[in-house]
């Protein structure tokens, strides 16, 4: 019985190792995601000068994960506009939906919602292209640092659980 739950017990951390890989990968597809999204926004504000609702429903038909779940809330959310500051409206849709951006990305994507629909449309854009250029350096280094916190993530749970099983039998 007790080689069961050592079997158990390695089992698990090899699992939380597992857990931790999948959470860093999908945080991966996020990044990229949005960056695609972001950049087809800014296609859409500079090529068709189209309004943000405009944007919004042409932008949840074409993205993907996340970012169509974002415009899709951004464009239900629309009918409270005139009560609520679009920047409101965004931060409260992007704090509901972006869970798997860390902080610092999160602040970034906050302050575009600053800017959509109030400056100039050559400021908007640049806040656009800068939020896309900040976005793919951390979706570049996350690249890089994945394979080797794939084998952190398996190791240390793995470890983890065989110290465990070791001070237990």
């Amino acid at each position: 019985m007790r080689w069961l739950g050592a079997f158990v017990i390695v089992l698990a951390g090899f699992y939380a190792g597992i857990i931790y890989i999948a959470d860093k990968k999908r945080h991966l597809r996020e990044l990229e995601n949005l960056c695609t999204a972001f950049e087809m926004m800014g296609g859409e504000l500079q090529t068709r000068l189209s309004s943000l609702p405009e944007v919004c429903e042409t932008l949840k038909t074409r993205c993907d994960g996340s970012a169509k779940e974002l415009f899709t809330h951004l464009s239900k959310s629309f009918d409270r506009l005139g009560e609520t500051e679009f920047s409101l409206l965004w931060d409260e849709n992007i704090n509901s939906v972006l869970k798997m951006l860390d902080s610092e990305e999160i602040r970034q994507v906050s302050a575009l919602g600053k800017v959509l629909g109030r400056c100039e449309m050559e400021q908007q854009l640049e806040c656009l292209n800068g939020l896309v250029s900040f976005l793919r350096t951390n979706l570049d280094t996350a690249r890089k640092l994945y394979p080797q916190e794939r084998k952190l993530g398996l190791g240390v749970g793995t470890a983890a659980a065989l110290l465990l099983v070791l001070g237990l039998l």
